[in-house]
Order: structure tokens, then C-alpha cells, then sequence
């Protein structure tokens, strides 16, 4: 299963994770290693030493995520705010593309 298909199918399982980056990652990476996290008096760890070897960056999932909502209009956010933050900044990347600095 590539990379894509796991933020595929944590966006389509989880819809809060269609709102926050870190969380999306969280759940990606518990699924790809749940080893990597630990309970302790009821708050949840992740290993570091898991995060910078095994599991893949946060900014690439966050590239995949944005590739999936923006260009496949797939799981959508669910919070109009964070969809409408997303798409201006989209646009003023656009612009600036387009006209430059």
C-alpha cells in the first residue's frame, strides 16, 4: 500500500482528520506502526526515535492531503472555516505564482 492509499483511507475513516494535518499524521502513523505509541496515566506517546526512522515526514502527508482535497476534490474539510483558510491561501499561492513577488 503506497503512502497515498493510507491518507486516502485515514481521510475517508476519520473526517476530523480532513481538518488538522497532525492529526491526520497521528493516525497514519498509528496505523503503520502502533507499536510506536505508549499509554501512560491515560496520555498517549509517540517515540521519537520512531518519527525521525520509521514513519513517513508529517509534510509529506500534509502534501498528499492537499493534493487529495485540492486536485481529486476528495475529502473535502469538514469545518467550512478551515476549508475556506485553505482556499485562500491556495489562491494567494496561485497569485503569486501567476504575478510574482
Amino acid at each position: 500500500m503506497t503512502l497515498k492509499d493510507e491518507v486516502t483511507n485515514v481521510l475517508r475513516d476519520y473526517p476530523a482528520t480532513r481538518n488538522d494535518d497532525a492529526l491526520l499524521a497521528l493516525y497514519v502513523w498509528w496505523r503503520r506502526m502502533p507499536d510506536a505509541f505508549r499509554q501512560i496515566d491515560n496520555k498517549w506517546y509517540i517515540e521519537v526515535s520512531s518519527i525521525t526512522s520509521g514513519l513517513p515526514r508529517e509534510d509529506n502527508i500534509k502534501r498528499i492531503r492537499a493534493f487529495i482535497q485540492n486536485e481529486e476534490r476528495q475529502y473535502l474539510p469538514t469545518d467550512l472555516y478551515v476549508l475556506a483558510k485553505r482556499a485562500k491561501r491556495a489562491d494567494n499561492w496561485k497569485e503569486e505564482i501567476i504575478y510574482g513577488s
